[in-house]
């Protein structure tokens, strides 16, 4: 069982700014509406996979059972009003079927557990780019750069955690350690989502 991480970012200039004057901050999860007939799924706490959500073609090289194709991302704008500039910035986490596959063998649920917990980390990733990016200073002169870098650093250690999860379970062949990570991942959504407080 792998996974695979998918990028998507989009920043949006709305209306010409003086350089280096400071901003205030709007950063929120955006719980964006799934269609049921696209490719995509975006997660929401308590969102469940099924296996009917793979349509990727299974690679017939490949050692891994299943693969998990996911992501987070953000929205971004910059809005001007009078001396006031502010910048909104809205994160999500995803899911993609066609880049998402699984074989025969590996279509029970104690798999699908394991395929669900690498969605499950992403929405992690998501939220710890949140709170990397609320402790960001930002002016009209550096916030493309500032948030790029959060986010590259968001993502390269929600990575590092996908692999940890991977090698410590085994992919899923170690069942106890699968049942540490089951565990673990539900303590660390419940505690990510507690601290997770819409900003005043």
């Amino acid at each position: 069982m792998k996974h695979i991480l998918l990028l998507i970012i989009s920043l949006i200039l709305s209306t010409p700014v003086l350089l280096g004057q400071s901003v205030t901050t709007h950063i929120s999860y955006k719980n964006l509406a799934s269609n049921a007939n696209g490719d995509t799924i975006y997660y929401k706490p308590g969102v469940q996979l099924a296996w009917a959500d793979f349509k990727g073609t299974p690679d017939p090289h490949s050692g891994a059972g299943a693969i998990t194709a996911s992501g987070f991302s953000f929205h971004s704008q910059l809005h001007r009003q009078g001396n006031k500039t502010s910048l909104t910035l809205e994160v999500y986490a995803y899911f993609i079927k066609s880049r998402s596959w699984k074989k025969p063998g590996a279509q029970s649920a104690y798999h699908l557990t394991h395929e669900q917990h690498h969605l499950d980390i992403t929405y992690l990733g998501a939220l710890n780019l949140i709170k990397r990016l609320r402790q960001a200073k930002f002016t009209t002169k550096n916030y493309r750069a500032v948030i790029l870098q959060i986010f590259e650093e968001a993502n390269r250690e929600n990575e590092n955690m996908q692999h940890q999860y991977d090698r410590e379970t085994q992919h899923s062949i170690h069942t106890s350690q699968q049942e540490i990570w089951n565990e673990k991942v539900r303590k660390m959504l419940k505690e990510a989502t507690n601290q997770l407080n819409p900003e005043d």
